[in-house]
């Protein structure tokens, strides 16, 4: 069985990722040398510290025509299209659910996988009349 070094530690790579793609496909085996690479982590890691910079430069009485707003309103579709990127790259190198090792069997990705399809579905949507509680929960803009 082919394993990965991901967060110091090996893990089993599991036979198939989202039913699809074998241990030995080609684009699974080039995601996958790419999301255990340190360059990967140290980039995602950057992309979480510009995006919390420019979350703590968001102000909800900015005004909406403004050139902060338009600005910031730019960063965070590039931010959310990277995010989403790397998202979809983990899913699949390690697979869905399913298996050990797999994107959601990790706990930090539990807790940050519902972001990067909501923000795309938000960003593509007029905003709702108030904060929804997953919005409270993961203060995201509405």
């Amino acid at each position: 069985m082919f394993r990965y070094q991901l967060m110091d530690k090996a893990e089993p790579v599991p036979p198939r990722s989202l039913f699809i793609f074998a241990h030995d496909n080609a684009l699974r085996i080039k995601t996958l040398e790419i999301v255990t690479t340190k360059v990967f982590d140290n980039t995602v890691l950057f992309l979480i510290f510009i995006s919390s910079i420019l979350l703590a430069l968001d102000n909800p009485l900015d005004d909406p025509q403004g050139t902060k707003y338009l600005v910031l309103s730019v960063f965070d579709d590039i931010l959310t299209m990277m995010f989403l990127v790397e998202f979809l790259l983990k899913v699949v190198a390690l697979g869905f659910v399913l298996h050990k090792g797999s994107y959601l069997r990790d706990s930090w990705s539990t807790f940050i996988s519902p972001l990067p399809p909501h923000t795309l579905i938000q960003s593509s949507s007029p905003p709702p009349p108030s904060p929804s509680p997953f919005h409270e929960i993961y203060r995201t803009p509405y």
